[in-house]
């Protein structure tokens, strides 16, 4: 956050990259990047099988579902166009 402050103020053009989409709450993270990026581009996790045993042990099954992409994607979509962000 500090380094996209920071590039702001010198006027440079910052995105952010979010991916692979990890288990998170949108709200705070887009509160976060308020102010702070011109653009943002959202990635699923393209390869949840090499990280299934990972997300079981931690139970964390629910995060692999193409349910959890499709609901939490959109929804940071959202918020970002809300604040007008350029989203990819």
């Amino acid at each position: 956050m500090k380094a996209l402050r920071a590039l702001r103020q010198e006027g440079i053009q910052t995105y952010a990259f979010i991916g692979p989409m990890l288990p998170l709450d949108p709200k705070p993270l887009v509160a976060m990047l308020d102010g702070l990026i011109d653009e943002v581009l959202i990635d699923r996790m393209n390869y949840p099988n090499k990280v299934k045993a990972i997300y079981r042990r931690a139970k964390l099954e629910k995060y692999l579902e193409e349910n959890y992409f499709y609901l939490v994607g959109t929804e940071l979509k959202e918020r970002f166009e809300s604040k007008e962000f350029l989203y990819r």
